[in-house]
Parts: C-alpha cells; sequence; structure tokens
C-alpha cells in the first residue's frame, strides 16, 4: 500500500488530498488504480535529464545539445533524443501491458507485479477494456510531432 500513497503523494498531490474525504476502503482503491495508471504514463512521460555541477545547468540526455533559458532550465527537444526515449518507451509500455494483460486473462492474484490490480479491476468490476484503451492512449504518445 505504500508504494500506492507514494505515487500519489508524488506525482498528484491534489488527488492525494482529495483522497483523505473517502472512505478507508475506497481511498485504498483509489489510491491503488492512480498507481496502476501512474506507472505506464511515467514511462512515456518522464524523459532522463542530467545536471552539470561545474556549470549548475540542467540538461537533457544529449549532452552536445546545451540550450537553456535564464533559470538554467533546459528548453530543447531534440528530436533525436526524444525519438529514442519514445522508441524505448513505446518497448517497455508494449511489455508492461503484455505482462498486465497476461494477468489479467489468468485473473493471478498472486502475480507479484499486476496481482492487486487484478484484484482491483475484479473487485470493482472494471471492464479490461478500460486498461487497454489506456495503454492505447499511452502508446499513441509515445511520438515525436
Amino acid at each position: 500500500m505504500l508504494n500506492y500513497v507514494f505515487r500519489m503523494f508524488r506525482y498528484g498531490m491534489s488527488y492525494f488530498i482529495a483522497t483523505t474525504f473517502f472512505a478507508k476502503d475506497i481511498r485504498q482503491a483509489v489510491l491503488k488504480l492512480y498507481s496502476f495508471v501512474r506507472i505506464p504514463d511515467n514511462i512515456v512521460d518522464i524523459v532522463e535529464w542530467g545536471f552539470d555541477i561545474k556549470s549548475n545547468t540542467i540538461y537533457c540526455q544529449n549532452k552536445e545539445c546545451w540550450l537553456t533559458d535564464k533559470n538554467n532550465i533546459c528548453r530543447h527537444r531534440c528530436r533525436d533524443m526524444l525519438n529514442k526515449h519514445y522508441n524505448n518507451a513505446y518497448k517497455i509500455l508494449n511489455k508492461h501491458y503484455q505482462e498486465w494483460k497476461l494477468a489479467f486473462d489468468k485473473k493471478d492474484l498472486q502475480d507479484p507485479k499486476f496481482g492487486e490490480y487484478v484484484g482491483l479491476f475484479v473487485d470493482y468490476k472494471i471492464p479490461f477494456e478500460y486498461s487497454k484503451s489506456f495503454f492505447d492512449s499511452m502508446m499513441m504518445d509515445c511520438s515525436v510531432v
């Protein structure tokens, strides 16, 4: 349960605060569902950044692409770097989805990665298609326009 709380607290503070108004069982289910969607969303959205101590500059993965604003925040959107990230994210996301589908199809409540989420979907009668649509939308985000 601590993982669910941490993810919501770290990435969705307002959602986390809102859940305090729910009954305990509903709050735990919401935290779990948020955690379920947060993981794929992070796979797509989090591009690795670095920090150069000498110049006190934040840069993208491609260290040769230095483009910072007055606040030393990288505003660069290197197409090659992002394409590489999104191609990799797509592969990871697709593998994550396949593992999720397998656990869900088997109704494997003991699966170490997805068992609790399978239980959530079963207990709350959440159609699998909702998760498929969500993963499809995440995969559509894996491109540079």
